[in-house]
């Protein structure tokens, strides 16, 4: 069954003063758009002190937006205005969220209060405008001390040279205004927080999920040895630069100064220099929109918004040459060529006929353009039934584009990247728009949830993924489906922003299942109901019937099955420990690098290893690249590697601790000790509580 987001969300003007997303971008079509995130309500009212309202949008599952114009000699302005709460996890996911029913932004930026770390240069009451944001406690804890792992997102170049013009003419001042709502105090009175005029400045600041409430704290101490050129701290900046640097959105933070830095902070003070602080920063931001237009026209720079939109509504970005446009074709089924290549049958060929192709087959022919996600728990088929969706539309004579998210190169940032990573003479975004014009064109993404963490911590190919289903979306002619394990969909915010109707796979039917049991000789009509429930779960099923005629007993556990699996096509035999060690270190090199597939050269020197774990049906060669058969074949691997002892289960999961690829593993780890060594299990439990 589809479920679509649009069934749950809320109902244009069911309350005074809410309208829809649509309406307000319908409505301000003309206008450039600018995203205002604050952390806390008193910022918002500042922000909202410089717009006329159009009314409120609730987003589901995120913000409440505030839209409205901003009204300006040099061009008028659509304001969407957040507030998301303290943190940058919440930060990033309310401009995600944003993003997600408003589309692109010409600008994004985050207004709101910081401490100075540096009182003689940015005193109470200035403005910092973000040269970079440093995220303060990325670092590595060993026996060797700390290792500071520097992570910093840049601001926008040509918004950084229009703060340093704001804050040199020194005009912004009489943009201040008191916050909606409120009152400020009188500026030539001893309760105005800070010299009128205020000073601004462009500089670095850092930004900590950690309150800085002591001014001779470790967190203090932390941020004067390692982060030096820091002017701020502040809690959400790294959040929204790191959505917005995803999205390609130029974007900074602007900060006015409400305390120094936790010495001189109280709440009776707060009470008076964060709503001061706040409207001298949204005073500040809004003198740069009155520049941004007047100031990218003069230098020659192509807006940004525009190589995103291109000619339609959020359309990808421009046409393609005829040329480019030519060889399209070929090189979609070249980039395809591993997804269409996926099994979709038994090993012996008998196919599993999945009532959930039909539904997805029937929501992308009764549109004109569709965005679908298939949902399902680990083995259930997402691939193989993406894999059939996928040469349906190919025999049709559509413009098949199929990705395999866990397969994308580690290294890609952006989108002209994963262009160059698929072997096309132009971005995705461009050739799928410039197909669409003459023909339907079908996208699939396979397996986003191997790429999914509530933060990146090593690369950005699922934002990037994400950008691309975001530009193209809506665009007529253009359907996408992309499949993601169901937890991970539901608590990634990245993930779960995506507009998309959703289609459930279950498992096939029982009954079914039991009938090609029974074709190959097998009574699992007697078995226990969950090696039933087991064997339902396609990826089971495939690698029970793999096992051959040597095994035939029942299996309780999926994590049985696969140790079967280990034993009889890895470990025993001639070249077993050989074997076992590949399989081993090929699942350790895959962890540590949050990766699904490695380059098959790194293991030439064991060739004749990996091609007997091919043929046993544990790993898989394509184009050059080794991977498991299967995500829970890897899982189980590493869940024994880490039973031996040598690079324990909790080592692996506290240094990843923020990403959801490290779930899986986890999981499959505890289970493994559990059945096997309940003290190793204990002992690792034990390790990671104490250390949370």
């Amino acid at each position: 069954m589809i479920t679509s987001k649009k069934d749950g969300g809320p109902v244009a003007e069911e309350r005074s003063g809410y309208v829809t997303a649509e309406a307000v971008v319908a409505e301000c079509r003309d206008l450039p758009k600018v995203l205002i995130v604050t952390a806390l309500p008193l910022e918002l009212g500042a922000v909202r002190a410089h717009v006329e309202d159009i009314g409120s949008v609730a987003i589901r599952g995120g913000p409440i937006c505030e839209c409205g114009h901003f009204r300006d000699p040099s061009g008028d302005w659509l304001v969407v205005a957040v507030e998301s709460g303290r943190g940058n996890a919440h930060a990033q996911s309310a401009a995600e969220r944003a993003r997600r029913d408003f589309r692109d932004f010409d600008v994004q930026l985050m207004v709101g209060v910081g401490g100075s770390l540096k009182p003689d240069d940015a005193p109470v009451g200035s403005v910092v405008a973000s040269e970079r944001v440093h995220l303060v406690r990325s670092a590595k804890h060993g026996d060797e001390g700390v290792s500071t792992r520097p992570k910093a997102e840049e601001a926008d170049p040509d918004l950084v040279q229009i703060a340093r013009k704001v804050a040199r003419d020194q005009v912004w001042p009489a943009r201040v205004r008191e916050p909606r709502g409120g009152r400020l105090p009188a500026r030539d009175g001893q309760a105005y927080a800070g010299d009128w005029p205020p000073r601004a400045l462009v500089a670095p600041i850092g930004s900590s999920d950690e309150v800085l409430a002591d001014g001779e704290s470790e967190l203090a101490n932390w941020l004067r040895e390692r982060y030096g050129d820091a002017y701020i701290v502040e809690m959400e900046g790294y959040g929204a630069m790191f959505a917005a640097s995803r999205e390609r959105t130029p974007a900074i933070v602007l900060r006015g100064v409400s305390d120094l830095a936790a010495s001189d902070k109280t709440p009776e003070r707060d009470a008076v220099r964060q709503p001061v602080a706040a409207c001298h920063a949204a005073a500040f931001g809004f003198e740069m929109l009155s520049h941004w237009a007047a100031a990218r026209a003069t230098v020659g720079v192509v807006e940004q918004s525009q190589l995103n939109r291109g000619p339609t509504a959020g359309g990808g970005g421009g046409m393609a040459s005829a040329a480019d446009a030519a060889a399209l074709p070929r090189e979609f089924a070249t980039a395809s060529a591993l997804l269409l290549q996926w099994p979709r049958t038994l090993p012996d060929g008998e196919e599993i006929e999945r009532p959930e192709l039909k539904t997805l087959t029937d929501h992308v022919e009764g549109e004109s353009a569709s965005t679908t996600v298939v949902l399902g728990a680990p083995g259930s088929g997402k691939s193989a039934l993406l894999s059939a969706a996928a040469h349906r539309y190919v025999a049709r004579d559509w413009v098949v584009l199929a990705i395999k998210a866990d397969v994308v190169d580690g290294n890609v940032s952006n989108e002209d990247e994963l262009g160059e990573y698929l072997g096309l003479g132009v971005r995705p975004s461009v050739a799928l728009t410039t197909l669409a014009a003459s023909k339907p064109v079908l996208l699939v993404i396979d397996q986003l949830d191997a790429l999914a963490a509530f933060l990146d911590l090593n690369t950005s190919r699922l934002n990037v993924l994400l950008g691309l289903v975001r530009r193209i979306g809506g665009i007529k002619n253009i359907h996408i489906m992309l499949s993601s394990r169901t937890f991970e969909f539901e608590h990634d915010v990245r993930l779960n922003s995506v507009d998309a109707d959703s289609v459930t796979l279950e498992l096939p039917a029982l009954g079914r299942v039991l009938e090609i049991l029974e074709g190959k000789g097998i009574a699992a009509r007697d078995w226990p109901a969950d090696a039933q429930e087991v064997i339902r779960y396609p990826q089971a099923l495939a690698i029970y019937l793999g096992l051959g005629a040597e095994v035939r007993e029942p299996f309780a556990t999926y994590r049985q099955m696969l140790s079967a699996l280990w034993d009889k096509r890895v470990a025993l035999g001639a070249g077993g420990a050989d074997r076992a060690r590949v399989a081993t270190n090929v699942a350790e090199t895959m962890a540590k690098e949050e990766a699904l597939w490695l380059a098959a050269a790194r293991f030439d020197a064991d060739r004749e290893f990996v091609d007997q774990l091919a043929a046993a049906g544990v790993l898989r060669r394509s184009e050059g690249r080794i991977g498991f058969t299967h995500q829970t074949v890897f899982e189980h691997v590493l869940a024994r590697r880490f039973a031996q002892g040598k690079w324990t289960l909790s080592e692996f999961v506290l240094e990843r601790q923020e990403s959801l690829f490290v779930r899986p593993k986890l999981l499959a780890g505890l289970n493994y000790l559990r059945d096997v060594e309940q003290s190793g299990y204990h002992e690792e439990i034990e390790t990671m509580w104490s250390s949370a």
